[in-house]
């Protein structure tokens, strides 16, 4: 699997690279939300 020269571990490292970093986010804002 090959998107634009970009090879499938790639995409699968950036994919959890950037679910990692949303999961991240809403975590804080939601203890933000708490205090």
């Amino acid at each position: 699997m090959v998107f634009g020269g970009w090879s499938s571990w790639q995409v699968i490292t950036l994919i959890i690279c950037i679910s990692t970093a949303i999961g991240y986010g809403v975590v804080v804002s939601k203890k933000k939300k708490n205090n």
